[in-house]
């Protein structure tokens, strides 16, 4: 399957309750520039992190193979 396919699909049934794109842009922003998860932010910026995780396992396992 296409990765970013696989992703899209992830982020519509894993992070369709988005309700601050800052927040997830933000928690994604941090993930990406390799910033540690600050706890207690707001609950999108915990999705935007783990989403970007996410996108890095696949593309990570990907590679590997």
């Amino acid at each position: 399957m296409n990765i970013l396919k696989m992703f899209d699909q992830y982020m519509k049934e894993e992070q369709k309750d988005v309700t601050n794109p800052i927040a997830f842009l933000e928690g994604e922003t941090d993930r990406i520039n390799d910033n540690k998860f600050k706890r207690g932010m707001h609950k999108d910026y915990e999705r935007g992190y783990a989403a970007r995780y996410v996108l890095e396992q696949m593309l990570n396992a990907r590679s590997s193979q």
